[in-house]
């Protein structure tokens, strides 16, 4: 019928002749105390674009979460190379970093990725991801938490 049903779409005259699907494939980049599989990472799949979620491991206050803002505070590295007054800035820089690095890796891991999507601190990892090179597609941010 030529229309799209749920994001797939019929592509025609590959190399054999033969019609293949092909279904977009989507980093999504979660926010600060989100996850794979949260409501925009479902709401995504439910329309039929194939989601590729890695985990941050990032939470402002949870000390299970590897690159949690506190965790970061807290590492002795950290708490040895920094005055008091830049424990706080100095986590956020840390965990930042840790979550693009978490990306960044996704991207190489995981072509043909077709569009990035970041939402709230994820939108600043895929605008970070953008500014550096890591990203030249097509994406969608938002509410990016930029300064």
């Amino acid at each position: 019928t030529g229309e799209m049903q749920n994001h797939t779409e019929l592509v025609k005259g590959d190399r054999c002749g033969l019609a293949v699907s092909h279904t977009p494939r989507v980093l999504y980049c979660h926010g600060l105390e989100a996850g794979p599989g949260g409501y925009k990472d479902r709401g995504m799949r439910e329309q039929g674009l194939e989601v590729v979620a890695p985990s941050m491991d990032m939470s402002m206050w949870s000390l299970c979460a590897k690159n949690s803002l506190i965790r970061s505070m807290m590492s002795p590295s950290a708490l040895i190379s920094r005055w008091p007054w830049q424990w706080l800035a100095g986590a956020m820089d840390d965990s930042f970093a840790a979550c693009i690095t978490v990306q960044r890796e996704a991207v190489k891991r995981d072509p043909p990725l077709q569009v990035l999507v970041g939402s709230s601190w994820g939108g600043a990892v895929a605008a970070a991801l953008i500014a550096e090179g890591s990203w030249i597609g097509p994406a969608v941010l938002l509410c990016p938490a930029l300064q």
